[in-house]
């Protein structure tokens, strides 16, 4: 860059400072043949989050592989890396959102944390999720690490609300909860926690549904090697946890895995409890009324769900041959076969509607039912109710 035009530069960043020209910026960016002049002019209307100038550069990036491409490395004259960073109104939600899906597919990691980030800055409580359902876009050897990063900006977001707690609410919590202070409860992921807020609810355990957490998976369980962090300051706690990885689902008696055995080895000295469920996840125990009434449709054929595959393989579409072959297929050796397609249950999307139609009736009789029980009991001991 001359001399010349540095001074240039230099002088739309003084204009930048003053609060009106608005409209002169926006005319230097779009008219100027000085690079340095319009990339300046560029990042103050970002940074003043004018909504044309950011929803336009996204709409631009979001349409061109090529761009996300040359900004993994923050190369050409004006880089993701230069503005993205910059955005905080949420208007630009959505178009960061579909830009960090690209940026999966296309394995930009700089590119997907820079988003994330940008995300995160306009709402922490939301990004945790955002990853979650943009799992399958993710590369293979990505798919653990976006597991765990979910995990630590739902930490991250919990952490944040929390200090913005009065202090006199905290108090009155904590003295009017006796039972959330002895006795913490994990569920396995965020989708299966409004299942088990509904059972805990039902049996009138408001301390275990205001405190339960989730884990964020087999993985994320097999990696935490300081069993104290599952305790989050309790006396004692329960971990609930699928069958999917915990249990052997085609052998006879579903034996734990070793991968189960040894999270209990490392708990063995902790007062930590470990229970694996009998059936592949907790939607194998979903009642045929409370999905029909969610779902919209008969599901008569259907039912009962098999235990020891995901639910989303079993509800599929039937009007393909091979699906209907790999329904048989499944029931027969107990186990999914192929890669899921046509199915019209999603657990992201339908767990929290169920959950408003389940009840304690619709799980009797099964591992389920005796094991929220069994931790209502303790829980009702341990308050000495």
């Amino acid at each position: 860059m001359s001399l010349n035009e540095n001074i240039k530069t230099h002088m739309v960043g003084l204009i930048g400072t003053v609060d009106g020209p608005k409209a002169l910026l926006e005319e230097l960016r779009a008219t100027t043949d000085d690079t340095g002049v319009a990339k300046t002019s560029f990042l103050l209307l970002v940074e003043r989050q004018d909504r044309a100038t950011i929803e336009r550069a996204l709409a631009t990036l979001a349409a061109n592989d090529a761009a996300l491409i040359a900004g993994e490395n923050s190369s050409g004259d004006i880089s993701p890396s230069d503005w993205i960073g910059k955005i905080r109104e949420s208007f630009a939600w959505k178009k960061l959102v579909d830009i960090r899906a690209k940026t999966l597919a296309l394995e930009l990691p700089n590119l997907a944390q820079m988003t994330t980030e940008a995300l995160k800055r306009i709402d922490p409580n939301q990004p945790s999720q955002v990853i979650r359902d943009q799992l399958s876009k993710a590369p293979a050897s990505w798919k653990r690490r976006q597991q765990m990063l979910a995990v630590e900006y739902e930490r991250e977001a919990r952490l944040m609300r929390a200090r913005s707690t009065p202090f006199e609410v905290v108090i009155a919590k904590l003295k009017g909860s006796t039972s959330m202070i002895a006795l913490k409860v994990w569920c396995e992921g965020v989708t299966d926690r409004p299942i088990f807020r509904a059972l805990f609810q039902e049996l009138g355990e408001a301390r275990i549904v205001d405190t339960l957490d989730f884990v964020g998976g087999w993985p994320q369980l097999i990696a935490e090697r300081e069993p104290e962090r599952w305790l989050d300051g309790c006396r004692r706690a329960v971990i609930i946890m699928d069958a999917d990885n915990g249990r052997n689902l085609t052998k006879p008696k579903r034996p734990e895995t070793n991968m189960a055995k040894e999270v209990r080895r490392r708990f063995a000295t902790f007062p930590i409890d470990l229970n694996v469920l009998q059936r592949y996840g907790v939607e194998n125990y979903f009642p045929q009324t409370a999905c029909e009434k969610v779902l919209g449709r008969d599901l008569s054929s259907y039912f009962p769900i098999p235990e020891t595959i995901p639910i989303e393989d079993h509800l599929i579409e039937r009007n393909r041959f091979r699906n209907r072959v790999k329904i048989w297929l499944q029931k027969m050796l107990r186990r999914k076969v192929g890669k899921n397609q046509n199915q019209f249950f999603f657990k992201n999307r339908h767990n929290e509607q169920i959950a408003q139609h389940l009840t304690l009736a619709d799980i009797v009789g099964s591992d389920l039912e005796e094991i929220v029980t069994a931790i209502s009991k303790e829980a009702q001991a341990i308050s000495g109710s």
